[in-house]
């Protein structure tokens, strides 16, 4: 996740991907993955779809960190998760962009 995060922050968008699929692909792999790390993973991903102007997709991954964060908020007394945070306000960028 971190090299992914990374690559996406140096602007090296195709490699970024790479990773970031094979981290979520592992997770998927795994049953016992985290919600938490899934949401991160989901979140940097639509960061990136967002960065290359790929709004559409950015979309469905925020949709899909919030419905994740909202399942893993029902079953514990978490507090809100910094990516999450930033999964709303990339989802509100996104919906900016597209109505103007």
């Amino acid at each position: 996740l971190d090299m992914g995060a990374n690559l996406l922050e140096w602007g090296e968008y195709k490699e970024a991907e790479v990773v970031l699929k094979n981290c979520l692909k592992s997770m998927n792999d795994k049953d016992e993955s985290k919600n938490d790390e899934r949401i991160k993973v989901l979140g940097t991903m639509a960061e990136l779809d967002r960065a290359q102007g790929k709004y559409d997709e950015a979309k469905q991954r925020y949709l899909e960190v919030l419905k994740t964060a909202k399942k893993m908020n029902a079953n514990s007394e978490e507090e809100v998760d910094v990516s999450i945070i930033n999964s709303i306000a990339g989802y509100a960028e996104i919906l900016r962009k597209v109505c103007m």
